[in-house]
């Protein structure tokens, strides 16, 4: 029992010495100062359309030109820079993360599904027209996707319920811009 005790005790004893180590230490009259550089902090605003992710106000994909905030839709805008910054260019691997989107390649070709409908053949347009085709989509030109989901999408005339998936290519700006990168792993 007494061995207990003074067990017990122990880790008091040794938090209550601390403060006179302490206090031994600064008893010793030796101040030290410690001074730092200046650091100054420079930037401004990046408004370039091809250095950051853009917020679009209104969607091509509604053919009115209404803001998105003010469309009674459900319409996903996705920055295609963004997905290139991860490696990912072709159309199924940037869906891929998309709520209500199912995204799928093999060697028959791509394999899309909006809200458990088929999108296929005949509701991937690519600038408000219908591309055909079960090829592999590339982003190469392409500055966003814009997803019209639900029975709106009948706005385009030969489509499921499911949705339409609009590709919005980009517009040359005329200034030189260069690019280089690289992976490994």
């Amino acid at each position: 029992m007494k061995i207990s005790f003074h067990l017990a005790l122990l880790p008091t004893l040794i938090i209550a010495s601390f403060p006179v180590a302490a206090a031994d230490t600064q008893d010793n009259g030796e101040h030290y100062t410690a001074t730092l550089p200046t650091v100054s902090v420079v930037g401004q605003s990046d408004t370039s359309v091809l250095k950051g992710y853009i917020n679009y106000d209104e969607a091509a994909v509604t053919r009115n030109g209404q803001l998105i905030k003010e469309t009674p839709q459900t319409i996903d805008t996705l920055n295609i820079q963004k997905n290139k910054n991860y490696g990912t260019n072709d159309l199924s691997s940037i869906l891929e993360g998309n709520a209500g989107i199912d995204a799928a390649y093999d060697m028959r070709g791509e394999s899309i599904f909006l809200r458990g409908f088929q999108a296929d053949a005949s509701d991937i347009y690519r600038d408000g027209v219908r591309e055909s085709g079960q090829v592999r989509r590339s982003t190469a030109n392409i500055e966003r996707v814009e997803i019209l989901k639900g029975p709106s999408s009948v706005l385009y005339g030969r489509t499921n319920g499911g949705g339409v998936i609009n590709m919005v290519s980009k517009y040359a700006n005329f200034k030189q811009s260069r690019n280089i990168g690289a992976v490994y792993g």
